[in-house]
């Protein structure tokens, strides 16, 4: 209840939708022995709304600790965001970069720097 919890908060934050809680993932959640406590619940949940941390990489032994450098799950954290945003604005440029609220030709160094599909 608490990951759901924390889920839900975090789709609210970053503006997505909440990613559904499948049983393969649910039973890792609950098999795992959480050192970090709710903390730690928490930034896996971030993780999980950002698409960060999914089914594939849940089921592993450890999967509460990152496996890449920070800037590198930084970059894949803004990869997902941007792409989701032009996704909700049907790849207009234009209206992504007002929705994230950068200007339009930072956005297209993003894109070309994170190598972002627009289509």
């Amino acid at each position: 209840m608490l990951f759901d919890h924390f889920t839900l908060d975090a789709a609210w934050r970053y503006e997505r939708e909440a990613p559904i809680l499948d049983e393969q993932i649910l039973s890792c959640l609950l098999a795992y022995s959480w050192p970090g406590n709710v903390r730690e619940l928490r930034n896996v949940a971030d993780r999980f709304v950002l698409g960060v941390l999914d089914s594939k990489t849940i089921n592993k032994p450890g999967y509460a600790t990152p496996k890449s450098s920070l800037p590198r799950q930084l970059e894949s954290i803004e990869r997902s965001i941007i792409e989701d945003a032009l996704r909700r604005k049907q790849g207009d440029v234009q209206a992504t970069a007002m929705l994230l609220g950068v200007p339009k030709q930072t956005l297209y160094e993003k894109i070309k720097r994170l190598s972002v599909d627009i289509e």
